[in-house]
């Protein structure tokens, strides 16, 4: 069996499938984990690229609405800037752009986002979008339903697509939170590549030119190649006539000159090519890789959209305005809410490293 069918089973029909636990009570954190502050961080860039698609309608970010208490009692959350106020139900706008997320497993990131959009524009600006995710998994959908139900009850709505290929938008701003390290890859060293047979990781010659061709354009002597980004880039650039799309993951621009591959359970890191019987693990823990975001750059770009930014994700909230945040926290919610704001912040700084990026395309703007 080709390793990337393998991957393919073990992770997307398999591990998140079945709606795998994230954060403390699953096998790894993510940015979401940390708390709101992530999201809050994205909505705020969300706010300020939406200019761009609609020049005359600034939205002002000084104007933050007073943060007291929200409708589902949000308060309860530390992290959260709170209103007092419900949203209100505005009438269908055709010119909406679709804020959409892409690998959104439980939905709190999307429900971060959605809120601190209001919680930093007001109805006003929250009306000028929105929200959808593009799920496969059912199980996964429900989750994201219910914390959409449980955050806003029947105040926003969401709406699901399957995949990339159905979604249809005029505006859009895609987010993606670790999506690309779950892509099936192929793994190759030199003129071979990885199969697994009964369990067991072997090497074989390659024989697809597909796989011999990326090899040689992005220089990968050894390593994983991915084989799904370039489809995958064509689809969102047909999706919409207009895109921005933020993408975190972690990796680096060029190839490695090694594997990454590994496996998480419980927070223990497990190399691929250790691991002496994968059945252990199969589909029940987390299988991943570094991306290289030189690969995903190629397929955006080979497909007409442009590279925007590229950097450290820590240094791209910088940019979104976290610093900012951080004094509208201490001026809105108090020293307690700085402190927690200031705690998640200091943890994403801390945790989330040299090896995490932020990677944004663009089409149309």
């Amino acid at each position: 069996m080709k390793f990337s069918d393998f991957f393919e089973g073990w992770l997307n029909e398999s591990y998140y499938a079945n709606a795998a636990k994230i954060g403390k009570g699953g096998d790894f954190y993510t940015a979401v984990s940390v708390g709101s502050f992530f999201g809050i961080c994205i909505a705020r860039e969300i706010l300020r690229l939406s200019v761009d698609f609609c020049a005359t309608q600034e939205l002002s970010l000084d104007t933050a609405a007073s943060p007291i208490a929200s409708r589902q009692n949000l308060a309860a959350n530390p992290g959260k800037l709170n209103l007092d106020v419900s949203l209100a139900k505005k009438p269908q706008n055709s010119a909406k752009i679709a804020i959409v997320e892409i690998g959104s497993h439980d939905g709190r990131l999307l429900c971060d986002i959605a809120q601190a959009i209001f919680t930093l524009g007001g109805a006003a600006a929250l009306d000028r979008f929105s929200f959808a995710i593009i799920e496969p998994h059912e199980r996964l959908r429900e989750l994201q339903r219910a914390s959409f139900a449980e955050s806003f009850g029947d105040e926003i709505a969401l709406k699901h697509f399957t995949s990339a290929h159905e979604a249809k938008f005029k505006d859009a701003i895609f987010v993606a939170n670790e999506l690309f390290d779950a892509f099936k890859c192929e793994a190759v060293d030199g003129e071979n590549m990885l199969f697994i047979e009964s369990g067991t990781a072997k090497f074989a010659p390659i024989k697809e030119r597909e796989i011999l061709t990326l090899a040689r354009r992005f220089g990968i002597s050894r390593g994983e190649i991915p084989v799904r980004y370039f489809r995958f880039a064509r689809e969102i650039c047909a999706s919409a006539q207009r895109f921005y799309f933020i993408a975190f993951d972690y990796g680096q621009m060029g190839a490695s000159g090694d594997f990454s591959l590994r496996i998480y359970r419980n927070h223990e890191v497990f190399s691929f090519f250790e691991v002496q019987n994968l059945s252990d693990f199969y589909g029940k823990s987390d299988l991943t890789y570094d991306v290289n975001f030189e690969i995903l750059r190629a397929a955006f770009e080979d497909v007409g959209a442009v590279t925007a930014d590229f950097k450290r994700q820590i240094a791209a909230l910088i940019d979104f305005g976290a610093v900012q945040l951080l004094e509208l926290f201490m001026q809105k919610s108090g020293e307690k809410g700085y402190l927690n704001a200031l705690l998640q912040f200091n943890h994403l700084r801390a945790e989330f490293g040299e090896k995490f990026k932020m990677i944004k395309f663009k089409k149309g703007l």
